[in-house]
């Protein structure tokens, strides 16, 4: 099970509990009980790997001042996760309201724990009635996550902190208007925390703030980020600020699990606007760090009474009350570094709203201070359905322009949300990085022409819509393809050279008509029939480096490493394909992906250990599956194979079983078959039918039982010379299908069992090579085919493009015109031949002048 797969089934079966629990605790009881696992696994890991030391030893003094000194928090042996686990009826109320309330108390002093229990605590008693059932409920929830393996074999990959971002996702994505205090949607992150760790690329040491930090989502995927650069998280220290205490609690929860060094944490509950930090307390001054990210709540009422004197907002003036936007940004600002780099998402009012509002924008722009805005689309995030948009800062700039990026068209509608796509994401921030112009995309604009649109930033201003509909009234009336609509379609004839020529006839109006064998014409066009096999021949060409990176080199390279690599390949690959969008290319690798780490994950997880480790390289295929060999010294190929699921088994029953493999699938057709013809005599059973215990009339069935036993009276009765009744003879007919069923049934069963023992045997003995290929066709393969088909499905949304210009441009009014009165000279001549009497006539008559007209 990948790690998806895993935290979906834990959120089903918690989801199955939410009603009987308060809505407001529901998270605080999961997540909380997953971080207390997570602390309770991390202090047994730690003591064994720095003391050598057992849960055993958690008594001794020594030890458990070892652990508040250097893990910062202490969990005795019988308070352990596992421990309450394990007693005779799991974990109850009273062994968990002890454990959490001890550890309160040890870590009071240290300001990263310090009552991060609390709330969790407060809450148990809100599970039930009585002590019993709220054990009983407990119970339950901590069921849920007791399996859960903290890390995998490799140890890069934290299972734990996954399944809690996951978690706080969904509990955003179901709590409503709610959400926003708490959860970011991950690729409004992503985009963000791409921007800020280009930036800071060549700093080897980074400090991040993010004043709003709500469940610290934000800032988890901003070490991500800076990780894919190749540095190691430990240099980045982190800095989060949060208002509400459960929120709160989520930050310094999330920043654990995620294993960032604890004297790399600072954290503080308070009013951001009201309590500035951080701070330096040696020299009494604010604290400048090298990024500032936030999404501080939209359009905040605040007090901003006494504040004109704070030295974050003078020079530029104080938020209206109605709005703090614009004082959560001036803090953020206040806080940077001048060399470093603000990301902030705010509602799109923010670029054009006058007042207050209208000055401090001025005044960032006179100081140069405003690097880029972004428009998102509209209903990204949760609770809200509002324009947003990202703005980047920073205190010194070289360019004296603003870069407008209006990405707010490009996303996928999941569900009754909208989300950026991977593509969207890597074209908005290599757009911002090289301050690119792309048509109805984005813009660099001056100052001079801002400062002349009244300093206003509201993006349509500066980027017309790429998807204005033409009209033409000439060809509305006289029908005909403008040059207009032929010309917009021009990257196409520059490639496909002389083509326009072969498809349209051109009229001496100047309009054109496209050709009835046009389909046959792109068929069969040499310049198509030539760019479709470069486009296949430069993505087969991508083959060996995809090997080298996805299969030789998979455990020597991180993810993170790898996929930047590939990623950069593929987009200089498909950068010099003419018409191919290379951010395309990149979603297909960036879908595939998901796929290709769940698996390595899974090769490398508890359950079965990464297949070609150093250890097992050593081995000879011989002495691998020699059973002389102790049991510890057998390694094999297969074992952890079983991880990558059912196509490691289709494979090779595939490759090595095909024939056991098409028996199965027939006796597997036959015992279908049977089935469904014992189900049709369902709807046969005689009006009369004597026996109604052989029936279960609630699931129209038969019971089998009931009918076997019937059967064999009846076999009696029929030796016995008796004549049978209906129903008899049709109980007779039903055994007879039943013990086809059951045949077909037993055949299949006995294939699959034989095939089965086949692919394991197949499986234990697999050599590297054999392997390597069954990583080929499941990873590779399917990948390099979804490029190659790019080319096809140009030239056939192209082929379409054109019918569908042809179908809007082929009427015209006159010959509509010309229709409507021909249908109307028929219709007065049927007229003219009904005979009535005075007054009808003289009714049909009025009707056909009126026709007429």
């Amino acid at each position: 099970m990948n790690k998806q797969e895993l935290a979906a089934q834990i959120w089903k079966g918690a989801n199955e509990m939410r009603g009987k629990i308060e809505a407001g605790n529901y998270k605080d009881f999961i997540l909380g009980l997953l971080f207390y696992k997570f602390l309770s696994e991390n202090e047994v890991k730690y003591l064994k790997e720095n003391l050598g030391a057992s849960k055993e030893d958690l008594a001794a003094e020594d030890v458990k001042t070892y652990l508040i000194d250097n893990l910062g928090y202490y969990i005795p042996e019988e308070n352990l996760f596992s421990s309450m686990m394990g007693k005779d009826k799991g974990m109850n109320i009273g062994s968990l309201s002890a454990a959490l309330s001890n550890f309160n108390l040890v870590t009071l002093e240290n300001p990263l724990f310090s009552n991060i229990f609390r709330s969790l605590n407060a809450g148990l008693m809100s599970l039930g009635e009585n002590d019993a059932t709220r054990s009983q409920m407990i119970v339950k929830l901590a069921r849920l996550i007791d399996n859960i393996p903290m890390k995998n074999a490799r140890g890069g990959y934290d299972v734990l902190g996954f399944i809690y971002e996951y978690l706080i996702g969904q509990f955003a994505s179901s709590a409503g208007k709610k959400a926003g205090e708490f959860y970011t949607p991950h690729e409004v992150s992503e985009l963000m925390a791409e921007i800020v760790a280009y930036s800071l690329k060549d700093r080897e040491r980074i400090s991040v703030y993010d004043p709003t930090s709500g469940s610290g989502s934000l800032l988890i995927t901003i070490g991500k980020a800076i990780e894919k650069q190749g540095k190691s998280t430990d240099s980045i220290r982190y800095f989060a600020q949060e208002i509400i205490e459960a929120t709160y609690n989520l930050t310094r929860m999330n920043l654990v699990m995620r294993g960032i060094i604890r004297d790399n944490i600072s954290t503080s509950n308070n009013d951001t606007l009201r309590t500035d930090w951080p701070r330096n307390t040696l020299k009494d001054e604010p604290l400048l760090v090298d990024a500032v990210v936030s999404k501080p709540p939209y359009s905040l009422k605040w007090n901003p009474d006494g504040m004109a004197v704070d030295p974050r907002f003078q020079n530029y003036g104080l938020a209206p009350k109605s709005a703090a936007d614009f004082a959560f940004l001036l803090h953020d600002l206040y806080h940077l570094k001048y060399d470093g780099i603000l990301t902030i998402v705010l509602p799109h009012g923010v670029l054009f709203r006058g007042g207050e509002e209208e000055r401090i924008r001025k005044q960032l722009l006179k100081l140069n201070q405003i690097d880029a805005v972004i428009g998102l689309p509209p209903n990204i995030f949760f609770g809200t359905g509002i324009s947003t948009v990202i703005m980047v800062l920073k205190k010194s700039r070289e360019q004296k322009d603003v870069l407008f990026i209006d990405a707010s068209k490009g996303f996928e509608k999941v569900t009754a949300k909208n989300k950026l796509r991977a593509r969207d994401i890597r074209k908005a921030v290599e757009v911002w990085k090289d301050r690119k112009e792309l048509e109805g995309f984005s813009r660099r604009v001056s100052f001079e022409e801002i400062e002349n649109n009244g300093f206003n930033l509201n993006i349509p201003r500066y980027i017309a819509s790429s998807e204005e509909e033409r009209s033409d009234l000439y060809s509305l009336i006289y029908s005909g393809i403008p040059k207009e609509e032929i010309d917009a379609l021009q990257p196409f004839w520059n490639v496909f050279e002389g083509l326009k020529e072969k498809l349209f006839d051109q009229r001496k109006d100047g309009y054109f008509v496209l050709k009835e064998n046009a389909q046959e014409i792109l068929e069969n066009f040499s310049a198509i029939i030539e760019f479709k096999k470069k486009v296949h021949e430069s993505f087969e060409a991508f083959f060996p480096f995809l090997k080298q990176k996805l299969i030789a080199e998979r455990q020597k390279i991180s993810q993170s490493l790898a996929f930047e690599s590939i990623a950069s390949e593929i987009l200089g690959q498909a950068e010099k394909l003419p018409l191919i969008d290379k951010y395309e290319a990149f979603e297909l690798f960036s879908q595939h992906w998901t796929e290709i780490t769940n698996d390595m994950e899974a090769l490398s997880s508890q359950e079965g250990s990464e297949v070609f480790g150093e250890e097992q390289r050593q081995g000879k295929p011989d002495e691998r599956n020699n059973p002389e060999l102790g049991k510890e010294e057998i390694t094999s190929y297969g074992e952890a194979s079983f991880q990558l699921g059912a196509f490691v088994r289709t494979f090779i029953q595939e490759r090595y079983f095909p024939t056991k493999l098409e028996e199965l699938s027939s006796a597997e057709r036959n015992a279908e078959l049977a089935k469904e013809e014992l189900k049709e005599l369902y709807g046969e059973i005689p009006e009369d039918f004597e026996f109604d215990s052989a029936i279960d009339q609630e699931k129209e069935v038969f019971i089998p039982k009931e009918i076997k036993a019937l059967s064999k009276a009846i076999a009696k009765d029929e030796k016995a010379g008796l004549t049978l009744s209906e129903s008899q003879e049709f109980v007779k007919k039903v055994a007879s299908r039943i013990s086809t069923v059951d045949k077909t049934r037993k055949e299949a069963k006995k294939i699959y069992e034989e095939l089965d023992g086949e692919t394991s045997k197949k499986q234990q003995s697999l050599t590297e090579e054999e392997f390597e290929e069954i990583l080929t066709n499941k990873w590779i393969n399917p990948l390099v085919k979804s490029w190659e088909k790019m080319g096809d499905d140009l030239v056939f949304n192209f082929s379409e493009k054109l019918s569908t210009l042809q179908a809007e441009h082929s009427s015209s009014f006159i010959a509509l015109e010309e229709e409507i009165k021909k249908t109307s000279d028929e219709l007065s001549s049927l007229l003219s031949e009904l005979q009535a009497d005075e007054i009808q006539s003289e009714a049909l008559k009025t009707l056909q002048e009126l026709i007429k007209e």
